[in-house]
């Protein structure tokens, strides 16, 4: 029986789906779906549906910087998720409150967030999020100045990634890698995980990823005195981030463009630039870089406009103390020391040195500290995934237990009882009783040799020894060597080569079984075929059935009971119940051509 609102809530799925899908793509898109979800979700009461569209709509608002808004809908979601146990929903809310905190300033709960996220991921073999919050924790690190933590963090995300295939967290790590790097100096090697990324960006249509790209390997340009290839890098990214509103993303492009111009000696066009990132990261309440478009200000002005330069140091100062950045008052008080060394006020000059020095030693002392806290949360989390591998070992070893005891059950018990049954009937009809018995009593042993033979698959599925693929060819192998030689044609079974490589979980294993064995069944009884191919591969991901006979086909539009519309039926539930799509074509007199194809997740080992 459908449940009340079944065709809603698969609406509702499709429109939260749509909504992630487009997140990278077309943040103003995301959020129509995910408004247009949500609105739905609630009508119904649909708390899956709403916790995902809170989703998307949190990270969608974290992108564009607004994380006020952000932190209002992320804390809701986590309520959701929490309520209807979806743990790797939870995670990724943990790592949005990772980005928040982080973007605030916040690293002591920034990390708190992100290494719970992780614990989950780690313990839920979540690898897609496990490698997007290695990544995050390796930017905090980087933040704090940590280059040798954040590199192990981030080249584990780039493992991770690649080896799920998992596109955007690769593209994310490598352009950071290229970051660091470049900061390292070694701008041959950053320049080349920038070009890496960029490739996998365009290929994912990610065009915030790919204005950031661009942005970076301009910069890089201007480094290396290649200024107007860094100008040409710097306006494209600029370009594409004010196409899609990424007001983040174009503050940094046009601050880019203000250090750039200020190379090449055009001041000019230097402050113009410099004006509009400050202009619209004030807009976007983007204070960290307030301060650095408040610096390069300051140097541009420093020597023929000190009264300027002043007023925008006291401007930097005050944002600086206000998001308690100390990493930025470090730079504004080295700024303060040269401005007031330069004007010859030594008390001043004074002053901001010291205050330079105690902000060092601060940076310092904190990240000694941060090292201290991580070593103190990694330890907790190793014990963590210690003990919850012994319980996922332990609940393994149970359910091998479990799946051996029912085998062996259905096998003894139910399995005995059928035969009896069987073989008695047979027996009483052998005696030459009456007609009417014979009937009754043949009807009865056809019945039970069905059950026995319906007892023996679910046995087969059920026992842990049968899980390999090999296992499974050999029985589908057998079965249609079987049903359609004794329906007098020839079978020829194929198999792709990358087949074997795969595995099947034990459900999906057991249904997409009987659906190939009832439409074998379905061709040796009433197709009337010389000819059976039978061809099994993978591709795309997906396990693909394809079963095609030459025999007397039937009208697909009006299948009559007794042409195996019950079986037809039957497949298409058990498809439907692993995921699958099942197709049918045929006409009278051409053969039938049955396609089934099962989406493959990263347990089938692909």
């Amino acid at each position: 029986m459908t449940p009340p609102n079944f065709s809603l809530s698969q609406e509702i799925d499709q429109l939260n789906e749509q909504a992630w899908e487009s997140r990278l793509v077309d943040v103003n898109e995301s959020f129509s779906y995910s408004d247009h979800a949500l609105t739905l979700a609630k009508r119904i009461a649909y708390d899956k549906g709403i916790a995902e569209a809170l989703r998307t709509t949190g990270f969608c608002n974290i992108r564009l910087s607004k994380h006020e808004e952000a932190l209002v809908y992320v804390t809701e979601a986590l309520q959701i998720f929490q309520k209807i146990g979806d743990l790797k929903g939870e995670a990724q809310i943990h790592e949005y409150f990772g980005l928040i905190y982080r973007s605030l300033g916040d690293y002591e709960h920034s990390f708190m967030s992100l290494f719970k996220a992780l614990q989950i991921q780690q313990e839920e073999s979540d690898r897609e999020g496990e490698s997007l919050t290695n990544y995050h924790i390796g930017i905090s690190y980087k933040y704090l100045g940590n280059i040798e933590r954040a590199l192990e963090y981030l080249l584990e995300s780039l493992r991770l990634a690649q080896a799920i295939n998992y596109g955007v967290t690769e593209s994310y790590a490598l352009n950071h890698l290229g970051v660091i790097y470049s900061e390292m100096e070694d701008y041959v090697n950053a320049l080349e995980y920038y070009e890496q990324s960029l490739k996998i960006r365009r290929q994912l249509g990610d065009k915030w990823g790919e204005a950031g790209c661009l942005n970076n390997m301009g910069l890089i340009y201007s480094k290396i005195d290649e200024n107007e290839k860094g100008e040409k890098y710097c306006l494209e990214s600029l370009a594409l981030t004010k196409s899609i509103g990424d007001k983040k993303g174009e503050g940094n492009s046009l601050y880019n463009l203000g250090l750039i111009y200020h190379k090449m000696g055009k001041k000019e066009l230097a402050c113009q630039y410099v004006n509009q990132s400050l202009q619209v990261r004030s807009d976007i309440t983007d204070k960290r870089g307030q301060i650095e478009s408040l610096l390069l200000f300051i140097d541009l002005f420093l020597t023929e406009n000190p009264e300027a330069a002043e007023t925008l140091l006291l401007k930097a100062n005050d944002i600086g103390q206000e998001i308690r950045a100390k990493d930025l008052l470090l730079q504004i008080n080295i700024h303060q020391y040269k401005f007031f060394k330069k004007k010859g006020h030594a008390e001043k000059a004074l002053f901001h040195l010291e205050t330079q020095l105690q902000l060092e030693k601060e940076l310092y002392n904190q990240t000694i500290n941060q090292k201290l806290t991580n070593q103190k949360i990694n330890h907790q989390i190793e014990q963590a995934k210690k003990e919850a591998e012994n319980i996922a070992l332990k609940a393994e070893l149970k359910l091998l237990t479990d799946r051996q005891r029912i085998a062996r059950d259905l096998h003894d018990d139910v399995g005995s009882t059928l035969s009896s049954i069987s073989i008695l009937s047979e027996s009483y009809l052998r005696s030459g009783h009456m007609e009417g018995d014979k009937s009754r009593f043949g009807d009865l042993g056809d019945k039970a040799r069905t059950a026995l033979e319906s007892i023996s698959d679910i046995v087969w599925s059920v026992n842990p020894d049968n899980d390999s693929i090999e296992k499974l060819l050999a029985r589908m192998s057998a079965f249609a060597s079987e049903m359609l030689e004794n329906a007098g044609a020839e079978l020829l079974f194929q198999v792709g080569e990358n087949i074997e490589s795969m595995a099947l979980p034990m459900e999906k294993r057991k249904d997409f079984y009987l659906i190939f064995k009832e439409a074998v069944h379905n061709c040796a009884k009433y197709a009337k075929a010389k000819l059976i191919e039978i061809h099994l591969e993978v591709n795309n991901n997906a396990l693909i059935l394809n079963i095609k006979d030459d025999g007397i086909g039937f009208d697909a539009q009006h299948v009559h009971q007794g042409m195996g519309g019950n079986g037809l039926k039957n497949m298409q539930r058990r498809t439907a119940a692993i995921g699958g799509t099942l197709s049918i074509q045929s006409n009278p007199g051409e053969g039938v051509t049955l396609r089934v194809v099962v989406p493959l997740s990263p347990e089938c080992g692909l």
